[in-house]
């Protein structure tokens, strides 16, 4: 017979990647109906594509977000799928789809660190998966993942970051 915690470790485990692939199919569902820039993807997906062809432009802002969104442009430039919606908007014919799904793939880890935060914090499968759970249906990060904007990559690098004080914090106490 297995030990409890090893059994419900398991289906933590299970529960988890379960809400990830939930979250995954929320946040890559219909991922390119809108066939025009929304929001401040005005911004966003243009500079990424201006990072791309090398176009010279005015950025105010730091541009990690750009050249994350700019390598999923560029990852999406070379799959066979995904292309039969084009569109101009951010100055070279692009898929909408082309420029938003590393933004939702990110987003579909969210649940995942925010489960291993309220894991960490409690020490209990069950907060963790409930808070999980809970973050896979928030609709703000739902509707800021699923477009190319920098929002979610403020979000998931400050929970990573977070996340790492807590482990830091809980492994000090482990060494003189």
């Amino acid at each position: 017979m297995q030990p409890r915690y090893h059994q419900s470790s398991k289906w933590f485990t299970i529960g988890m990647a379960s809400i990830f692939l939930f979250s995954a199919i929320l946040r890559f569902w219909q991922l390119g109906r809108f066939n025009t820039l929304v929001f401040d993807e005005v911004y966003y997906a243009k500079f990424a594509n201006n990072y791309l062809t090398q176009t010279e432009f005015f950025n105010a802002h730091p541009p990690l977000s750009q050249y994350i969104i700019a390598i999923g442009i560029w990852i999406s430039s070379h799959l066979p799928f995904w292309q039969e919606i084009v569109n101009n908007e951010t100055g070279s014919t692009l898929a909408p789809w082309s420029y938003r799904w590393i933004n939702a793939l990110t987003g579909s880890f969210i649940p995942l660190v925010v489960g291993a935060i309220a894991y960490q914090l409690t020490q209990r499968w069950s907060y963790g998966f409930i808070a999980a759970l809970f973050i896979a249906l928030d609709g703000l990060f739902l509707v800021e993942s699923r477009y190319a904007l920098n929002n979610i990559y403020l979000v998931i690098f400050g929970l990573l970051a977070h996340l790492c004080l807590i482990l830091s914090l809980q492994n000090r106490n482990c060494y003189p």
